[in-house]
């Protein structure tokens, strides 16, 4: 789960062990949540759940933007 953590651009701040469940806190784009659910369903065969709540807004780098623009089409 650390490694698909990761690869959504998460900052791991620490886990914790809580009645026989491990808790990972850690803070993450909201863009690239989607669809984490069903992934982390998938890792945890079914018993893993999640929650968020919004921390803060972030400025993203111009290039970021530009690219997500072509991929849409808007010049």
């Amino acid at each position: 789960m650390i490694n698909d953590l990761n690869s959504r651009y998460a900052y791991i701040k620490g886990f914790e062990t809580e009645h026989d469940r491990q808790v990972i806190h850690a803070n993450t784009p909201l863009s690239e949540m989607f669809g984490y659910m069903n992934d982390l369903r998938t890792m945890t065969q079914g018993r893993g759940v999640f929650s968020m709540e919004f921390l803060e807004f972030k400025a993203i780098a111009q290039e970021k933007i530009s690219k997500v623009k072509e991929s849409l089409g808007i010049y």
